[in-house]
């Protein structure tokens, strides 16, 4: 939880918002907003809230936010671990080529669970 409560700081600290559909600065600012809350809760250990306001933001479509959504799903952070889960929304953050960084982890990550079986 610890490694997902630190990338999701430098998520909301250095976030570019990269997002295939254009953002208005309303939308940016309520993704910051509820990402920042998000973090609060994983700081003081309240994860099953941080999931539910990472799910929100990912089906959004912010994929940082996808991804965050399936490390959780892949740790059994905040809910049941999850693979199936954990697959899907690493293959979503994957396709979003606007964050070659972000979908460069998703990548790795699908890479890991395919090497796993």
């Amino acid at each position: 939880m610890k490694k997902i409560a630190i990338f999701l700081a430098s998520v909301c600290l250095a976030s570019s918002l990269h997002a295939q559909t254009p953002r208005t600065e309303a939308e940016v600012y309520a993704y910051r907003q509820a990402m920042q809350s998000a973090n609060r809760d994983l700081q003081s250990g309240n994860v099953q809230a941080a999931f539910a306001t990472i799910k929100a933001q990912a089906e959004l479509g912010f994929v940082e936010a996808q991804y965050i959504l399936a490390t959780l799903y892949h740790d059994g952070e905040g809910t049941a671990q999850d693979i199936a889960q954990a697959k899907l929304w690493y293959e979503r953050a994957a396709a979003q080529a606007d964050n070659a960084e972000i979908a460069a982890l998703a990548q790795q990550a699908l890479d890991e669970l395919a090497s796993s079986k």
